[in-house]
Formats: structure tokens, C-alpha cells, sequence
């Protein structure tokens, strides 16, 4: 997948089916447009990703194995400890349900039809507190890894004409 693709994904996805979230790629001019305009509230940042063409045990072909972040965060009250672990408590939830509700849903081939993939379950989901940001929001940081047939291995006889 191109990374025009997985950004669309995303945002497909925050829009459909993650009610509440605004949704920002973790670009910095695109946070910093964010933050002059206010940042909304529980946020969902995209973290772009890297990558790996791996052998599929089961063939010729490559598999494109991506890892990948997505950040959730929110505002918390400094220095109210029960706000901070309310909150954070309600984010770290929040993002085990948007996983079971992608794998459950089959959210990844339904926005994704003409590349199939999924998350690679035996990579897991790994999940971090983040630092503290400069305006009190925390979060959660979750990594996890996309799997697909890396179809632009296959030779393409097209692409090596002479000039």
C-alpha cells in the first residue's frame, strides 16, 4: 500500500466509524495548522510507516509488511491524578475497541478491496503512554503491523523498456 492510500484508509475510517475522534496525520505542518485552529478532543494522530518485502512462506511472492502507529490522545487536567487515570484508562479501552472493531468488521478489506490485508496478529498490538504535550493532553501510542501481497514486486516487463 502507497502511503496516499493508507492515509485515506485511515481517515475513511475515523469518519465512518470512530464517532468523537478528530482525526490529524502526524505531519507537522498539519498539527501546527491544528493547533493555531484548536485542536479538538479526544484526537486519533496517524503516524506514517515504515516497512518490509518478506518472502510469503507460501510461495514465489512477497508479503509488505508495515509498521504502523496510530496516537490517541487527550486533554487531561494537570495535576488531577484521578482525571489523568480516567482518562487514560478511557483511551487505552477506546483503542482495544477500535482494534477488535477492525478485525471483527473486516474494516481493512472492506476500505482496502483491490489490496487485501490485515493485521498481523502474530506481531501483535503493542501499546505505550506517550509523554506529556506542551497543551496537557496524553495518550496512548498503539503500534501494530499491516500485512498484504506486495503486488508491486511482480516484474513489470513495462518498466525496464530501453530509452
Amino acid at each position: 500500500m502507497y502511503l496516499d492510500n493508507y492515509v485515506q484508509l485511515w481517515s475513511d475510517m475515523a469518519t465512518q466509524h470512530i464517532p468523537g475522534f478528530d482525526f490529524y496525520r502526524l505531519n507537522h505542518n498539519e498539527m501546527s495548522d491544528s493547533v493555531r485552529n484548536k485542536i479538538q478532543y479526544p484526537m486519533l494522530q496517524l503516524e506514517e510507516y515504515d516497512g518490509i518485502y518478506k518472502k510469503n512462506p507460501a510461495g514465489a511472492k512477497f508479503n509488505d509488511k508495515q509498521n504502523c502507529a496510530i496516537i490517541v490522545t487527550n486533554k487531561i487536567i494537570k495535576g488531577d491524578y484521578n482525571d489523568e487515570q480516567a482518562k487514560l484508562n478511557d483511551l487505552k479501552k477506546w483503542g482495544a475497541q477500535l482494534f477488535a472493531r477492525i478485525i471483527k468488521f473486516d474494516l481493512l478489506q472492506q476500505y482496502c478491496p483491490m489490496s487485501p490485508m490485515s493485521i498481523d496478529e502474530q506481531e501483535g498490538i503493542q501499546y505505550f503512554l506517550t509523554d506529556w504535550m506542551s497543551d496537557n493532553s496524553r495518550g496512548w501510542r498503539f503500534e501494530f503491523t499491516l500485512t498484504s501481497e506486495a503486488k508491486e514486486t511482480r516484474y513489470d516487463p513495462t518498466q525496464w523498456q530501453q530509452i
